[in-house]
């Protein structure tokens, strides 16, 4: 347990340094029992991808896999459609009969003895996801419930680090020390003391303290207009932490009517994330950020509506692009049997009587809620 609260400390502490990552990855890998572990964005339309962090991943394959292989991956546009925070294998995408019929299997996953992988998606978005992966290998063999179980474990806490993070990305590098960083940042970031008074904050914290609808500024000290919900944020930031807390970060609403608001808050209190608060004598950051309004793409509607398997969307999301039957063959790196196999599925599911029907159904299903 002890070493499970360990990591998630870890976690939180390159979720502001991110040259911590690759080690954090490491010890993600080793505890669930993987040989390489990934935090990505994919889009799922474009079929383009972006590796963010990794650790034990051949820089060859990937190459390969932005360059070629994210495009032919079967389990995408459909792994995308789940939740995030569930975690889910390959084999609960694509049956491993099928998959392994695939080019992808054959010149991407074989080559390396990759056999499954642990994957869960850390935020979803109309057209794309961040995600996280941990591979396993023939020798470690297919994800097991213990290996699913300790993903879950972790979850809550990459799912937060991984939106701190994305809120600085981009300005890292470029930045001299952390105010630069925090300063450069989207949304609105306030470094707090144990009395919740304001050591930093950035440009957008202060036009939010202008503002005056959700936050203000009293003598010097934070406040949440919402009287519980700045009960939740006081109590976060300010209250003696027990060592398991320290490590941990939360989520608190400050408002229920839309707009709606959250915010973060991250202790500074333990980690490579003390160092980060002794200069500001800060005990935690606030990150205060939009709630996330999820919207489903077409594609997700209708595979959720008429229940079409992974191979079946793929197939839809290339009809929606155009070009013939041959051309949606070699896109995919499919027979074009297979092809006219699933479009004959595609039709008898959605009742759909040709490929301009399918597109038509496709546009006039974007931009649902979830």
């Amino acid at each position: 347990m002890e070493d499970t609260l360990d990591l998630v400390g870890r976690i939180y502490d390159a979720s502001l340094d991110a040259a911590l990552w690759p080690a954090v990855l490491e010890e993600i890998g080793g505890f669930v029992n993987g040989v390489s572990a990934a935090l990505f964005w994919q889009d799922a339309f474009d079929r383009s991808a972006f590796v963010v962090h990794s650790w034990g991943e051949d820089p060859h394959y990937t190459r390969l896999y932005l360059e070629t292989y994210a495009a032919l991956n079967p389990m995408f546009p459909a792994a995308s459609f789940v939740e995030p925070g569930v975690v889910f294998t390959g084999g609960d995408i694509v049956p491993p009969e099928e998959m392994r019929a695939t080019r992808f299997h054959r010149e991407w996953l074989a080559p390396q003895g990759i056999v499954d992988a642990a994957n869960v998606n850390l935020h979803r978005y109309a057209t794309s996801t961040a995600a996280f992966s941990v591979r396993r290998s023939e020798e470690q063999g297919t994800v097991d419930a213990e290996a699913r179980r300790r993903l879950t474990v972790l979850v809550p806490h990459l799912r937060r680090a991984a939106r701190i993070g994305s809120q600085l990305a981009g300005h890292a590098r470029a930045a001299r020390d952390l105010e630069d960083v925090l300063a450069a940042a989207a949304t609105a970031v306030f470094l707090v003391d144990d009395e919740g008074r304001l050591g930093f904050v950035n440009q957008g914290g202060r036009a939010m303290l202008e503002q005056g609808d959700i936050l203000a500024e009293r003598e010097g000290t934070l406040r949440i207009r919402d009287a519980e919900a700045n009960r939740l944020v006081r109590e976060a930031v300010t209250r003696p932490a027990p060592p398991a807390d320290a490590r941990k970060s939360v989520s608190i609403a400050l408002s229920h009517t839309p707009p709606c608001w959250m915010a973060d808050v991250l202790p500074l209190s333990s980690g490579a994330r003390l160092r980060h608060g002794q200069g500001y004598g800060a005990r935690a950051a606030v990150f205060v950020r939009r709630a996330e309004i999820p919207v489903m793409s077409g594609l997700e509607v209708l595979a959720r509506r008429h229940g079409l398997t992974a191979s079946e969307v793929r197939v839809l999301q290339a009809v929606t692009g155009g070009g013939s039957i041959d051309d949606i063959a070699a896109q995919l790196g499919l027979a074009v049997s297979t092809v006219k196999s699933h479009l004959k599925a595609l039709f008898a599911k959605t009742g759909a009587r040709s490929r301009v029907a399918l597109v038509r159904d496709v546009a006039a299903h974007s931009g649902a809620l979830r």
